[in-house]
C-alpha cells in the first residue's frame, strides 16, 4: 500500500498507446541535456521521473496523451466530493496567507486591479482574496479571470467582476496578481504555459505558485504515490529559486518557502498534524539560513513562491 502525494488525486497505470515519449528534452526549460533518472514510477511500459540540471525541475519521461488526460479529468471532476473544486479546506486561510506577501498599499490610488487565477477551479480562492483586498480598499474594482478546464458562467458582485475561460494563450491583457496554485504540476507541455504566464504579469505585479515536492520521500523509498498521470512534474526549492534564471527574468523573490498546509485540523486532523510536523524543521532552517540556495530538511511535501515584477508603474 502507498500513500498518495495528495488526497485530491489518484494514480492510473497507462498503456504504451496512451503515452508520448518526452525523454529527449526537458518539457519545462526545453534543454536537451541528459537528465538524471530519479525513480521509476511505472513498469510495463517503464516511466521514469527525470531531473533536469538546467532548470532543476523533475518531470515524467513519458507524458499522457491529451485524450487520456481529458478522460482522466472528466472522471475526476465527476467523482470528486470537493464541490468547490479546490484543494484547500479553508479558503480564508489561503487569502490571509497570500496577503502577507502582497503590498496592497500600492492599490490605494488606482481605480481597479486584475487577478488571473490559472487552474483555479470555480475561482473560490481568487474571489476570497479579492474580497479581503476590498475590505482594505472598498472603492477598488477588481476583475478576476479564472482559466480552468471547467468553464462557468460569468458574474459581477459588488466591486468584483468574475469571468471564466479555458484558453490561456488567447489572453493579451496583463494582470496585477497571477495565481497558479496546485496546477503547474499537471501540465505536460509546461514551457509555453509558464512563458505565457510570465508575459501576462504587469509591472509591479505579483506571481504566486504552489507545487508538490515529494521526490525526497520517494528517494528514501517510502511508499509515496506521486499520483501520475495527474502529477507529471515535481518542483521544489531548487526549481523555484532558479526560476528567474531559467526564464530570463529579473523579478524579485518576495518569499520562497515550504508551502502552506492546505488542510485544517477540523476536517483532516492527523494529515494536518503530520504536515505541520514535517514542515517545521524546514521553517526553522530557512529562518536561520539566509542563503537559501540549498536546504537540508526537504521532507516537506510542497513548495511555494511569490515573485514580483518590480519595475516602475502598476
Amino acid at each position: 500500500m502507498s500513500v498518495n502525494a495528495t488526497p485530491f488525486h489518484f494514480s492510473k497505470h497507462l498503456k504504451t498507446d496512451e503515452i508520448i515519449d518526452y525523454s529527449e528534452r526537458c518539457p519545462i526549460c526545453l534543454s536537451k541535456n541528459q537528465r538524471k533518472k530519479i525513480f521509476k514510477n511505472q513498469r510495463s511500459p517503464d516511466i521514469y521521473f527525470l531531473k533536469c540540471f538546467h532548470c532543476y525541475g523533475v518531470s515524467a519521461s513519458n507524458m499522457p496523451k491529451k485524450t487520456v488526460l481529458e478522460d482522466f479529468y472528466n472522471t475526476y471532476y465527476q467523482n470528486t466530493n470537493n464541490e468547490k473544486l479546490i484543494t484547500f479546506d479553508s479558503i480564508k486561510k489561503f487569502s490571509f496567507h497570500i496577503l502577507k506577501y502582497i503590498d496592497i498599499k500600492e492599490y490605494e490610488n488606482i481605480p481597479y486591479i486584475s487577478i488571473l487565477d490559472f487552474g483555479g477551479g470555480d475561482g473560490s480562492l481568487s474571489i476570497s482574496l479579492a474580497k479581503e483586498i476590498n475590505k482594505k480598499h472598498p472603492k477598488l474594482k477588481i476583475d478576476i479571470l479564472i482559466v480552468d478546464y471547467i468553464k462557468k458562467e460569468d458574474y459581477t458582485q459588488d466591486n468584483i467582476e468574475v469571468k471564466y475561460s479555458n484558453n490561456l494563450h488567447s489572453l493579451i491583457r496583463k494582470y496585477n496578481i497571477i495565481l497558479a496554485s496546485a496546477i503547474i504540476e499537471h501540465i505536460p507541455d509546461l514551457n509555453p504555459i509558464l512563458t505565457q504566464l510570465n508575459k501576462l504579469l504587469k509591472e509591479n505585479g505579483y506571481f504566486y505558485a504552489r507545487t508538490p515536492y515529494v521526490i525526497p520521500f520517494v528517494k528514501l523509498k517510502l511508499p509515496v504515490n506521486i499520483t501520475y498521470p495527474g502529477h507529471v512534474h515535481d518542483l521544489g526549492y531548487d526549481f523555484w529559486n532558479n526560476y528567474n534564471k531559467t526564464f530570463n527574468l529579473s523579478w524579485s523573490i518576495i518569499i520562497s518557502q515550504t508551502s502552506i498546509v492546505e488542510t485544517d485540523f477540523n476536517k483532516h486532523f492527523f494529515r494536518t498534524l503530520i504536515a505541520y510536523i514535517l514542515k517545521l524543521p524546514n521553517k526553522i532552517e530557512l529562518f536561520f539560513n539566509k542563503n537559501k540556495k540549498k536546504i537540508i530538511w526537504n521532507y516537506i511535501g510542497g513548495w511555494e513562491i511569490v515573485l514580483k515584477n518590480n519595475k516602475h508603474g502598476i
